[in-house]
C-alpha cells in the first residue's frame, strides 16, 4: 500500500560492546485489537522468561539518566520564564522516580546516587534563583511603598476643611 512506511527506524542499545540480550520483544502491526486495518504501530510481546537483572538495571539506568537530563533542562527553561515552582515540582517528581527504581533494585546504587546528586544541585540552583527573585520583589515593593509614602502630602485638618 502507498501509505505503508518504507522504513521503520528503531534503535535500542545499552552500551557499545555489551553482549546482546533480550529485554523485550516488539512487533509491527497494521491491525487494531479487533483485527481491523489500522495505522502501523508497535506492539509489545511478553517474554517467556524475565530478562537478566543486570540488563534490566542497565536499561532502567539509561532511561532514568534521560529523564533526569530532560527534567533539569526543562527546569532551567522554566526558571528563566519565572515558573520556578513548576520546575522544582518536576525535579522532585523525577527524584521520587529514581528513588522508587533504586528501592525496587532496578537501578544501580551508584547511578541513582549520581542522578539524585544532579537533581539536588539543580534544585538548589533554581531555589536560590527563586529566593533571589523573591528578595528582589520584596525590596522593590518596599522601595515603592517608601516612595509612595514619601510623596504623600499630609496636611493638618483645619476646622474649615
Amino acid at each position: 500500500s502507498s501509505s505503508a512506511p518504507r522504513q521503520i527506524l528503531f534503535r535500542m542499545s545499552i552500551a557499545k560492546g555489551s553482549e546482546s540480550t533480550t529485554a523485550g520483544k516488539l512487533s509491527v502491526t497494521y491491525r487494531d485489537t479487533q483485527g481491523q486495518a489500522a495505522d502501523p504501530h508497535l506492539v509489545g510481546i511478553p517474554l517467556l522468561a524475565d530478562p537478566p537483572a543486570a540488563d534490566v538495571q542497565a536499561i532502567v539506568a539509561e532511561d532514568l539518566q534521560l529523564r533526569v537530563a530532560h527534567a533539569v533542562d526543562k527546569a532551567w527553561g522554566r526558571r528563566t520564564s519565572s515558573n520556578s515552582a513548576q520546575a522544582l515540582l518536576r525535579l522532585r517528581e523525577v527524584h521520587q522516580e529514581v528513588t522508587k527504581e533504586l528501592e525496587a533494585g532496578r537501578c544501580p546504587a551508584s547511578t541513582a546516587d549520581d542522578l539524585i546528586g544532579d537533581l539536588a544541585r539543580a534544585e538548589i540552583a533554581i531555589s536560590r534563583g527563586a529566593e533571589e527573585r523573591e528578595n528582589a520583589r520584596r525590596g522593590l515593593r518596599e522601595k515603592s511603598q517608601m516612595i509612595q509614602m514619601g510623596n504623600s502630602v499630609l496636611h493638618k485638618l483645619t476646622p474649615d476643611s
